[in-house]
């Protein structure tokens, strides 16, 4: 399968040289990547060589409870999770952030996937409260392959969530309990919010004031988390708004990550087979996607973001519904499979921008 590169990558590489951000030297000789942790991929996995050559200094990946224990609490089905993921990561010196969520049909009295798990608001170390049971389980197995940080659901504030904003806060705080007991090195991030209930973060902000246990606990998380499309002024707003609730309930201000962003390109003659016909941002070019990814960057971090991360490396028709969201192209064109394109450092080092003409871009 071959994989073509897409200009955004370039792109990317240019916004994070201007914030001066100094490349980390890796042990190998060979590797001539400029690093940057603060730049982050979906699903880096789909493409080691490309990742590790990006330059990409953390990954987001889902560890769905619905695939480790599809049929009882009892199960761990540690193979739904290939290991090569976190070998590769290990080697690129990618930090791992696991995304749990995915409730079993087993594990809810509502929906398969969405519902709130049975027994959540039983204390951690009943083994009626499954979610704390799945939790424990999961920090202690990927701990051991370099995962310490953990995203507690996807996108709580839309349909894959079924519960309340109380239930998610449930949620958040049993997995801080559980996870920080099993490895104290564990860090907590809330589930990445959308864009579309602005008030969304301020309601569960509220949520944790008034829970008397929060305080002491640091209010049980520790990064807040949003994911935001096609609109880059959104990233600097919905980024200020996120430390200004914080602020306004009295919790001390966490770090807060954009885990997902993107402007999906429209007009990609070499990803789609035929004409395309998005009734949503149906004129998006690879420019426009590129020239997205730079004003996120600079609007994110203009705005306190810590980091950033670009949703997602590879096409995956599957699961973007037929949209191409990567990077980096994969062509299913028939033919013999061809070695992944290695990007040349050159590519990472083409162009003269500089921090002070940052502010260019967010206009």
């Amino acid at each position: 399968m071959k994989n073509y590169t897409k200009p955004i990558l370039l792109a990317v590489a240019l916004v994070l040289v201007a914030w001066g951000l100094p490349p980390l030297e890796d042990a190998n000789a060979q590797d001539d990547r400029i690093f940057n942790s603060r730049f982050g991929l979906v699903d880096a996995y789909e493409n080691a060589p490309v990742a590790f050559q990006s330059g990409a200094g953390w990954e987001a990946f889902e560890l769905r409870w619905d695939l480790l224990q599809p049929s009882s609490a009892s199960e761990w089905n540690a193979e739904a999770i290939p290991e090569e993921r976190f070998s590769n990561a290990r080697n690129a010196n990618r930090e791992m952030v696991g995304i749990l969520v995915g409730t079993p049909a087993w594990a809810t009295g509502g929906p398969a996937g969405s519902g709130v798990p049975s027994g959540l608001f039983q204390p951690p170390s009943d083994s009626s409260n499954v979610w704390a049971s799945f939790v424990r389980q999961a920090v202690n197995y990927y701990t051991a392959r370099g995962v310490n940080r953990w995203v507690i659901w996807n996108e709580p504030d839309t349909a894959t969530w079924s519960g309340s904003i109380e239930e998610y806060y449930q949620l958040v705080k049993t997995a801080y309990i559980v996870a920080k007991e099993a490895n104290p090195n564990a860090l907590i991030h809330l589930g990445g919010i959308t864009s579309r209930d602005p008030g969304w973060f301020n309601q569960l902000a509220i949520v944790a004031a008034g829970d008397p246990t929060a305080a002491p606990n640091d209010f049980y998380f520790d990064v807040a988390s949003l994911h935001v499309y096609y609109d880059a002024e959104r990233i600097h707003d919905l980024t200020a708004n996120t430390y200004f609730a914080m602020s306004q309930q009295g919790i001390p201000l966490k770090p807060v990550w954009v885990n997902e962003m993107n402007a999906r390109p429209a007009v990609d003659p070499l990803a789609y087979p035929g004409p395309t016909d998005f009734n949503s941002n149906p004129n998006i070019t690879m420019a426009l996607q590129a020239s997205f990814v730079v004003q996120a960057y600079a609007l994110g971090f203009s705005a306190g973001a810590d980091r950033l991360a670009v949703y997602r490396l590879v096409d995956d028709f599957t699961l973007d519904d037929q949209e191409a969201f990567g990077l980096v192209r994969e062509d299913v064109r028939p033919g013999p499979p061809t070695p992944p394109i290695r990007l040349p450092r050159a590519n990472w080092q083409a162009g003269d921008l500089r921090a002070a003409s940052m502010s260019k871009l967010t206009h």
